[in-house]
């Protein structure tokens, strides 16, 4: 496979942010490998500041989805340093990132459980111990702002996977994360799927959300 050069850095051509906004993703000599025997990271510096919207592109099987998911923990680097908003990571847990990283899989299917699209964008919050009415009221502003209100009792296994991929976006939106991780966004879209999420994207970062986008497309 191939992999990404030893230095990515965010595109600097029109930059989204002035160069001045604070560093709230740093990779340092990030190195990882899935065996001793096969690195397949090998010194991968980034910097992202607040608000930028960045893309991680390459072809299939150069570690762009490896270099993401140390971003809220679930996977561990061999070597190098992660740190978020200014504080390495390197103890603490994946859920207690979800306020600071929220993750949006290629597949929303790896995501979605709830029987309903409600249950499923509040589930963080319950988890959470959250009392109910901040549940109900963050859920139906989620839902709203995802253009969801109207699927709210529906299965999610019966939407299509535009609208199933809107369902984990909103289920890790409620969170409220500094940063949206997406992996992936149009892969398996039609046209309309894809501006429904990018759409959705851009209105994200236009409010500040800082943006980290994989993808081969």
């Amino acid at each position: 496979h191939d992999v990404l050069p030893a230095s990515v850095a965010p595109p600097s051509a029109t930059p989204s942010t002035p160069s001045t906004a604070p560093a709230v993703i740093e990779l340092e000599d990030l190195r990882f490998g899935y065996s001793p025997q096969k690195e397949v990271l090998h010194g991968i510096d980034l910097s992202v500041r607040a608000g930028e919207f960045v893309a991680l592109i390459g072809a299939n099987g150069a570690g762009k989805t490896t270099v993401a998911k140390h971003l809220n923990g679930l996977l561990r680097p061999t070597a190098g340093r992660v740190r978020i908003c200014g504080s390495d990571i390197i103890d603490r847990a994946t859920w207690q990132l979800a306020d600071q990283v929220g993750y949006v899989f290629q597949n929303p299917d790896h995501q979605i459980f709830c029987r309903s699209v409600a249950d499923e964008v509040g589930f963080a919050l319950r988890v959470a111990g959250r009392p109910q009415a901040e549940i109900s009221a963050r859920t139906t502003a989620v839902l709203q702002f995802t253009g969801l209100t109207d699927l709210c009792e529906a299965n999610p296994l019966t939407l299509t996977r535009g609208q199933r991929q809107l369902v984990a976006m909103a289920s890790t939106l409620i969170a409220e994360p500094e940063i949206l991780v997406i992996d992936e966004p149009t892969t398996g879209q039609d046209w309309r799927g894809v501006q429904a999420i990018m759409d959705l994207v851009d209105r994200l970062n236009q409010q500040g959300t800082t943006i980290v986008m994989i993808s081969h497309d």
